[in-house]
């Protein structure tokens, strides 16, 4: 597998980990939180901003 390969699949399993706390961020109006696969703390708020780990909120 290529660094190019491996580099999508991350992104496209982080997109659909971010999508589903997306959606459920906005049916209740509340950021969510959740550890990603990879062991990342992620924040995703309403309005679809996502923030990793606690140094983003700074």
């Amino acid at each position: 597998m290529t660094d190019e390969q491996r580099s999508r699949e991350i992104r496209e399993r982080e997109a659909r980990e971010n999508q589903q706390a997306h959606a459920q961020a906005k049916a209740t109006g509340k950021a969510v939180s959740f550890i990603a696969s990879d062991g990342c703390e992620v924040t995703v708020t309403p309005a679809g901003h996502v923030f990793h780990n606690i140094d983003d909120w700074y």
